[in-house]
């Protein structure tokens, strides 16, 4: 499993820990295991802050932080709930008896259990939609914020334009392939010498 952060006065140390955190995510197979990839990179969000590295390299941390708890809070749905009394008074007489392992015995406490569980209680399509409204608003990612689905006009605004830019790109890249070969070097060189052009005058017609 991966381990904290060893070598925090380098920023391409925690830049490398979140890499291998992001990773991490999909082959954890327990709720502690995703509870120590979040803690891994909420010390990377803490630190990169600290040395006041770009918001977009500290809201990375953040999402990877988010994106472990809501894996965190899938295990916990699906886990069996520990139940109170002695186990050795009230289950079968004929061996000992294994139950499910407390929050507390695992490291998490109720309200990050709670926080867990409704990030993992939001629909993927909508998970993915919020995240994504959030990074491109470039407001700082919490899990409180795509919980509650609340964003500022300027967070809905940004969203909506990379919405918009990226229905673009699909059309004029379905536009593109079917272009002639011939057609599309001449658009090449064309916007080659517009570029060129601009940068020239430094300005645009």
């Amino acid at each position: 499993m991966t381990t904290i952060i060893t070598c925090p006065s380098h920023v391409d140390a925690a830049l490398v820990q979140l890499a291998r955190a992001q990773r991490a995510i999909a082959q954890c197979k327990t709720a502690m295991e995703a509870k120590q990839i979040s803690d891994i990179a909420e010390a990377a969000r803490v630190y990169l802050e600290r040395t006041n590295a770009s918001d977009e390299t500290v809201n990375r941390a953040a999402e990877i932080r988010t994106l472990a708890e809501r894996q965190m809070g899938a295990f916990l749905k699906q886990a069996p709930k520990a139940v109170g009394g002695n186990p050795n008074l009230t289950g079968p007489r004929d061996g000992p008896v294994e139950r499910p392992a407390t929050l507390s015995e695992i490291g998490i406490t109720k309200n990050q259990s709670s926080t867990a569980q409704q990030l993992a209680s939001i629909p993927e399509q909508e998970f993915r939609e919020r995240l994504a409204l959030t990074k491109a608003s470039g407001e700082r990612i919490t899990a409180k914020k795509i919980i509650r689905g609340e964003f500022s006009p300027a967070a809905i605004a940004a969203g909506e334009e990379a919405e918009a830019d990226s229905e673009n790109l699909w059309i004029l890249k379905s536009r593109w392939n079917r272009t002639s070969k011939r057609d599309q070097a001449a658009f090449l060189t064309w916007a080659q010498t517009r570029s060129v052009a601009t940068v020239t005058t430094g300005g645009s017609s």
